[in-house]
């Protein structure tokens, strides 16, 4: 997933490897191998690659969808999350859902929100 989510990033800034790997101080081979999804990057290596693109380190990793995190939104989650805990364990698998379900309560909760 993280060799993905790097390609994908470096491809939709139409940058080429070598581009990449000498704006973030990578060595060209270690990228590719990052890439190819033989060998996973360090946590400062992540960190360099997440400010690089401008996504949040657990979108290169994988652990969210979402690109971009609002320390707000966060916050307010989390409080919602404390007051109902029978949502935790709804939620619980929330990663392991067929994309098409994860798209249907993302349209339940949007609407909901607009009314």
């Amino acid at each position: 997933m993280v060799g993905k989510r790097i390609r994908e990033l470096r491809e939709e800034k139409e940058i080429e490897r070598e581009q990449m790997v000498e704006l973030v101080g990578i060595c060209s081979t270690t990228m590719s191998l990052y890439e190819s999804g033989c060998r996973s990057p360090k946590v400062e290596t992540v960190s360099k690659l997440a400010d690089f693109f401008g996504v949040g380190m657990d979108y290169i990793l994988g652990r969210v969808e979402s690109r971009h995190f609002n320390i707000e939104e966060i916050e307010g989650v989390r409080q919602l999350l404390f007051n109902h805990p029978d949502l935790v364990d709804l939620l619980r698998d929330y990663n392991l859902w067929p994309k098409a379900q994860k798209e249907e309560l993302k349209e339940f909760l949007e609407s909901k929100i607009k009314d």
